[in-house]
């Protein structure tokens, strides 16, 4: 296990599970790949980059791209760069 991918949503739980990955990636030699889902915008949050941006399309991929920055800046120290990726979807409505 050498290659380790860690979605994230900004969370402090996934900031933990990148930080288990990080030290796991340094251990090993391996690499780290980080990964956010854009989506439709409806929180308060989206809705303030959505009035900065002036568009809403741009507002998600802005609110996702903070994201991945976020959890970029926070690896450990030595840690190599990961890579980034940024997918588009949806969770499905729970009944």
């Amino acid at each position: 296990m050498r290659n380790i991918m860690v979605a994230t949503d900004g969370s402090p739980g996934a900031s933990r599970a990148i930080d288990v990955a990080t030290e796991l990636v340094k251990g090993l030699g391996g690499t780290l790949t980080l990964v956010t889902a854009g989506q439709a915008v409806r929180t308060e949050e989206h809705i303030r980059y959505a009035i900065v941006e002036g568009d809403l399309a741009d507002a998600a991929e802005t609110f996702a791209l903070q994201i991945l920055s976020d959890a970029e800046q926070s690896l450990h120290a030595g840690t190599a760069a990961p890579k980034t990726h940024l997918v588009w979807g949806d969770l499905p409505k729970r009944s």
